[in-house]
Formats: C-alpha cells, structure tokens, sequence
C-alpha cells in the first residue's frame, strides 16, 4: 500500500516499519480575514515567518481590531514542529535514531530563536496565552475576537472554520526562516506479536482494509487527519475536495514538502512524555528569565531523565 514516505519516515526504525500509521495531523496557522482586512493586512497572504507574525501581530493591536495578535496553547509538540522546521534535532544520535541519545538540544540557536519570539510577543502584548496544552482554549479566544492568528492541528480544520463567525484562511506553519519541514503528529496501530497467529493475521486484514485508499479519503473528509495513503489523496483531488477544502490540501502539502533528515523524522526519546511536560513547563521560567540560560537548565533537566531511562532501561 503507498503511503506516503514522510509518515513513513516518521514511524521506521533501521528502515523497518513498527506499527501502521493512522491519524495523522501537521500543525496550521489559520487567520481572521475580516480582522487581517481592518488592519490593513492582506488575507491573501498569511504571515510565513516568525518576522511576519510579529508585525502582523502588532498592526491588529495598534489599530485596534484585535487585543492580540496570536494565539497557540504552550504545547511541546509545537515546540518539536518548529525544531524540525529549523532542521534541528532535539537531541544528538541523530535525534536517537542512531543510538540512545545522551544529549539534549534545547539550548541550539535554533531554541534560543524560537523562544525569543515567542516570548518577545508575550511581553509586548501580541501573543494570547491560553496555558499548557489548552488547544481548546486557543481556538476559542480565535472564535471570539481576542486575536486574529491561531495555530493549531491540521485535524481540526473543521471545528476552526465551522466555529467561526468569519471567513478564514488556512495557511502553514510559521517559521524562522527557509523550511526544512515537519514531524507527522498523531498515531499509530499496533499488533502485538504475543497475538496468536490468527489474530495476527485478522489484525494485517484490518489494517489493509484501513489504509486503503478509500477508506483513508473518507477518514479525512468525516475527520480532519490527514490521508497515510497517498492514493486517498489522490481520490480527494479527483473528487474536488481540495476545491472546496483548500485548507486541508496546505497541511498535506506541508508534510509532503519536508526533508528526509533525522530533524524532520522525528526524535526517539525514551522518557518522551516526561521530557514533553518539562518543555511546557520551562516556558514561564523563560519568558521570566535569561532565554539562552534557561534553555540550558531546559536540557540540563533533560539529559537527566535521559540518562535515568539509559541507566534503567526504562
């Protein structure tokens, strides 16, 4: 079954594939045409930079159309999209790809430029901060006014643009500057191998069935997730869904745009979800301290939990 190879990428080892791809997203940046149209913005033509974010963001305030400029939860995945946009690694062994990562990459140019971005359009008042992972809460304050740029997951294209009360535009990701890409975000389909083996085989059935082209159209269109079958994205472009959906067609471009580096494959991290909740927690100690100092206690915090998973195994 084709699938598409940056989702691939994402979930191969040593060139083996794992487990079967299923729900995947890329994060989006959707604007307010109406309020980008009151401040003298072109709708037509998104921010596509951290430079044009920010001065997006300060035309809508200063004219008054909107409290803030933009709006996106404190969420470690994000974090993770812009260091593969950058081409930069979270940690070293390429990324753990090549062997268990005992370093971690926080503190690379690539995180103190991020970081004082945002951070820079929190304290002049252009950056809405909803909290930790409050996705929720970051569209909400886009449906009501309180700023005119979202970024969110391409899965929830529909919810954005059916809850709003004003035409919008789907647009990519931000970045510093040229784009190396992104990290294919969601899940995957497991089949243990302690299965007996007609469950094993029932389980290959199944995953064909729902990796097929038509199925994963029809995931997409009930859904948001974008196709892991590059012939659903086929059949979507046939059927003229894009024409009418041109938001859902950016994220996938997105993806199928991206570099095959060890940045944009993704990190392998053992204690992941640790090392996730330490991300969003550093983000206050950063916007009230030293950027490049917190960013190194950041990784220094890492590399602990690094070296606590090397040393246990677990």
């Amino acid at each position: 079954m084709p699938i598409s190879n940056p989702v691939l990428n994402y979930y191969r080892t040593d060139g083996q594939l794992h487990s079967m791809p299923f729900n995947s997203s890329v994060p989006i940046l959707c604007i307010n045409r109406k309020a980008f149209s009151a401040a003298g913005l072109d709708p037509d033509r998104p921010p596509q930079t951290f430079a044009e974010v920010a001065t997006a963001s300060e035309k809508l305030v200063k004219a008054g159309v909107t409290p803030t400029g933009i709006t996106f939860a404190n969420y470690s995945w994000f974090v993770e999209e812009w260091f593969a946009s950058a081409g930069q690694e979270l940690v070293n062994k390429d990324n753990g790809r090549s062997g268990t990562p005992d370093a971690a990459l926080y503190h690379s140019d690539a995180g103190v430029e991020l970081y004082e971005w945002w951070t820079d359009l929190d304290e002049r008042g252009l950056y809405h901060n909803p909290g930790m992972e409050a996705r929720g809460k970051a569209r909400e304050a886009f449906h009501d006014g309180t700023a005119a740029m979202l970024i969110g997951s391409s899965s929830s294209v529909g919810s954005i643009e059916s809850g709003a009360a004003f035409e919008t535009t789907i647009s990519s990701l931000p970045s510093a500057g040229k784009r190396a890409g992104l990290i294919v975000g969601g899940a995957s389909l497991w089949v243990s191998d302690a299965a007996p083996r007609a469950e094993q085989e029932a389980a290959g059935e199944f995953l064909a069935w729902v990796t097929a082209p038509e199925q994963q159209a029809r995931w997409h269109r009930e859904t948001g997730y974008l196709p892991v079958n590059e012939g659903g994205v086929r059949q979507l472009r046939s059927e003229g869904w894009f024409d009418e959906n041109p938001g859902h067609e950016v994220a996938i471009e997105q993806l199928l745009g991206s570099l095959d580096t060890p940045a944009t494959n993704g990190a392998r991290i053992g204690p992941f979800n640790t090392v996730r909740t330490l991300v969003g927690e550093a983000y206050e100690d950063i916007l009230a301290g030293d950027t490049e100092t917190e960013l190194e206690r950041l990784s220094d915090q890492v590399e602990r939990q690094l070296a606590l998973y090397a040393d246990t195994g677990q």
